[in-house]
């Protein structure tokens, strides 16, 4: 007997129309949640930045806002809604709305924002757009080293940090032990507006800004160290308390031949050592001229040792010294004539 097909065909059919509807559609319109664009802000001081928000639901639906309220949770912040803003909308409903922050002191804080049942905070960083500092001298000659505190500002001098004046850049000899002071050799001559490099924060510690300060220094004319030619004549050498490094800047002459023998020319410095410790020196120089260093307690350096002497720039190396009085040699042993030498002494 032949069997009819029809009830198959039309239960089958039934069932698929049963499953024919999207099997996510009760997803639509759940587990709200507000999106931000830029989801974090930073502001500079007295500047302002838009952020648009929206609510999604899990599959990224945009919904109509319902309501809408906002507030900055610091006073470093105030925030309005744009009512320039031309939003999209679904329906009667925008689906989009935007807000104006503003930064009004340097700190950090968030945008709490709330609709639709839901919040969301948005961070906000608020860059600083200069430095107010405590200066040790604003008119100095060359090699007085300049303290920068600042001491009472939300910042501290970061890793790398420095000091610029009108652009020379000068060198940085240490930071105090809560990094809001750095002790600073300016350049010779320089001239202009104190600007700082590597600044950080205290409220955002992980950034680093390079800021003006509002401070003009004028700095003297670096000339020719007297007496350099002789350990006899040296001039000396500023000596580091422990933890601390000093800086001296001279202008290159050269015109007394190796007093060991060993070829090229000196210039001597006087170190007076009154406590005992481990000093490391650093010799560099303005071009690529082959320069070394050694040091000596004879007058005739006949006890010379060789500290740094391959052809390395800049040319450095550490010994344990106890009371005395010694002389650095800085040897020009090939090459042109630096114009200038830098000697950094560190403790």
């Amino acid at each position: 007997m032949k069997r009819s097909m029809c009830g198959l065909l039309l239960a089958a059919a039934a069932g698929l129309l049963a499953c024919s509807g999207d099997p996510t559609g009760d997803l639509v319109g759940k587990d709200l949640t507000i999106q931000a664009d830029p989801s974090s802000l930073f502001i500079p001081l007295a500047g302002s930045t838009p952020v648009t928000v929206e609510v999604v639901d899990v599959q990224g639906n945009t919904q109509s806002i319902t309501d809408l309220a906002f507030n900055a949770n610091s006073g470093s912040l105030s925030v309005v809604e744009d009512s320039t803003f031309q939003p999209t909308v679904a329906g009667p409903l925008p689906t989009t709305r935007r807000l104006i922050v503003t930064a009004n002191t340097p700190d950090s804080g968030s945008v709490h924002v709330s609709a639709n049942g839901v919040a969301k905070d948005i961070p906000v960083v608020v860059n600083p757009t200069s430095a107010t500092v405590a200066l040790s001298a604003t008119d100095a000659p060359a090699n007085q080293p300049i303290t920068i505190s600042l001491a009472g500002q939300p910042f501290k001098f970061g890793e790398g940090a420095g000091a610029t004046i009108g652009g020379a850049a000068g060198v940085n000899l240490g930071l105090s032990a809560d990094s809001t002071t750095m002790t600073f050799l300016p350049p010779p001559g320089a001239a202009g507006p104190l600007s700082l490099d590597s600044v950080a924060p205290v409220y955002a510690p992980s950034l680093r800004f390079s800021l003006p300060t509002g401070d003009s220094l004028t700095i003297g004319p670096l000339t020719p160290a007297a007496g350099t030619g002789s350990p006899t004549t040296a001039p000396a050498l500023p000596i580091p308390a422990a933890g601390t490094t000093t800086g001296f800047l001279d202008i290159g002459t050269f015109t007394t031949p190796d007093i060991t023998g060993d070829g090229g020319f000196d210039q001597f410095y006087r170190l007076d050592i009154t406590e005992a410790g481990t000093y490391t020196f650093t010799v560099n120089w303005d071009n690529d001229a082959d320069v070394d260093i050694l040091l000596c307690q004879a007058t005739d350096c006949s006890d010379a040792d060789f500290m740094s002497t391959g052809i390395i720039q800049p040319e450095t190396d550490s010994r344990d010294l106890v009371p005395g009085t010694y002389y650095l040699a800085v040897v020009l042993f090939e090459g042109t004539v630096p114009g200038s030498i830098s000697i950094a002494l560190n403790r």
